[in-house]
């Protein structure tokens, strides 16, 4: 038989949370409010402190399912507290973005321009013409929308030009030689 393990998160008072009896776990803060459902397998307490932060005790007896659900409930704290962004580049000539009645329209060398739909929980902002600022409350959904709108014009590997996130490096190949 394995050992019960636990792991406790301590959680700030500005944190509104509920747990519900169907382990769903749900963080409410002024940014926003991101609900779980967390895993059968899980015993989940929360404890209210009136002098310190307040706790969140996980106990499981399978290692992987406490380590994935402690990382995903430590990555909605951080969410609905802080926020996550993401900053996406357009490199090349004439490439540029701009926003117009809550549609992202991309300008990537093709003969049309591309139109994207800003979803209702994700704030999309230019802050110039080739750079473009993702943030939600959600890690998971805003590394999907930025990986869909990378997806319309990724970086070639000869020249560079393409959309890429802010701190990737493209290792460029060498062209065809005569």
């Amino acid at each position: 038989m394995l050992k019960i393990m636990n792991k406790e998160i301590e959680i700030s008072k500005d944190i509104e949370v509920i747990l519900n009896t169907h382990n769903i776990l749900s963080l409410q803060t002024k940014l926003g409010k991101l609900e779980r459902k967390l895993s059968d397998n899980l015993n989940v307490t929360y404890h209210v402190c009136e002098n310190s932060n307040n706790s969140l005790v996980l106990e499981s007896n399978n290692k992987t399912i406490l380590r994935t659900e402690h990382k995903n409930i430590l990555n909605m704290i951080e969410g609905v507290f802080y926020g996550y962004q993401k900053v996406l580049q357009l490199v090349g000539v004439g490439y540029k973005a701009y926003i117009e009645d809550s549609i992202l329209v991309l300008k990537l060398g093709f003969s049309h321009e591309v139109k994207y739909p800003i979803p209702i929980d994700i704030n999309i902002i230019c802050l110039k013409p080739t750079e473009i600022l993702i943030f939600g409350i959600s890690k998971e959904y805003v590394n999907q929308i930025a990986h869909s709108i990378r997806n319309f014009k990724k970086p070639d590997i000869y020249k560079g030009k393409g959309l890429r996130f802010n701190n990737e490096e493209i290792k460029l190949k060498e062209g065809k030689k005569k």
